[in-house]
């Protein structure tokens, strides 16, 4: 992918959530691209370490877990998609990448399994349950602009097993000797545990 990864990212789920309808046009081996790119990110964060260049490996972190999550978004999104395409026409299955046509057509292939289960049966009484669909709350775009004025903490991680909970409702798992930039709030919480210690860059 040509452009900035992380930046590519964003754009492609503003586009996914503005197509409430049809997929956002991704290219075919979106998924395999993009992971292949995180890797070389990886990569190259863990030559900075080596190298004792640790504020560039932790920002190039930081755009690795952006990056993650923001994919991890998009498959949310498309794959709500695809559920609701393979079981009903509300939404046209175009611009989908193989692996997503793959997985709709086990999925359709599973509804129509279970439909000609039900209808061969006998007759017997039906009890319908009401699911409640409750839609995710997009972050308010002041939620945002105050993150970005809070202030970061380059840190290096001390202890094992250390977890920080992302806004996303998951947990970031740390390993110890991991560097990269924290809130100030929660690099103060882990440093009254012992779990991190500030590394000072001048």
């Amino acid at each position: 992918m040509k452009r900035e990864l992380v930046s590519k990212l964003k754009e492609i789920k503003r586009d996914e959530k503005r197509k409430k309808d049809k997929f956002a046009e991704i290219p075919r081996n979106f998924y395999r691209e993009v992971v292949e790119e995180i890797e070389e990110m990886q990569i190259a964060a863990k030559n900075y370490f080596d190298k004792g260049e640790y504020e560039k490996g932790a920002k190039l972190n930081e755009e690795i877990i952006k990056a993650k999550n923001s994919l991890e978004e998009i498959m949310d999104i498309r794959i709500r998609k695809i559920l609701m395409a393979a079981v009903s026409e509300t939404i046209q299955v175009k611009n989908i990448t193989k692996e997503e046509l793959s997985l709709f057509n086990d999925i359709k292939d599973m509804v129509e399994n279970f439909k000609r289960s039900i209808m061969n049966r006998e007759p017997v009484e039906m009890i319908k349950e009401k699911i409640e669909i409750v839609p995710v709350e997009e972050k308010p775009k002041e939620e945002e602009k105050k993150e970005e004025e809070e202030k970061y903490v380059l840190a290096r991680v001390i202890a094992q097993g250390v977890k920080i909970a992302l806004p996303n409702g998951k947990d970031l798992e740390l390993r110890k000797e991991d560097v990269l930039h924290l809130p100030e709030k929660i690099y103060n919480i882990l440093l009254k545990r012992d779990k991190v210690e500030e590394i000072k860059t001048s």
